[in-house]
């Protein structure tokens, strides 16, 4: 289920930041700067584990 909702995000985020790319950027960075807990950790915390089971298990 997180695979799929970060798959569907990550797609979502990719055509918008073909189209506006700058406006995209600073959302993630004031989502980041003044809500760490929701977007600040949600996506780092996602990719390393996501890597950190791969890595692990291989």
């Amino acid at each position: 289920m997180l695979l799929f909702i970060f798959n569907v995000e990550f797609i979502l985020w990719r055509s918008l930041a073909c189209h506006n790319y700058h406006f995209i950027w600073m959302d993630e960075h004031m989502a980041i700067t003044h809500s760490p807990p929701q977007r600040g950790r949600q996506t780092p915390a996602k990719r390393a584990g996501g890597l950190g089971q791969k890595r692990g298990n291989s």
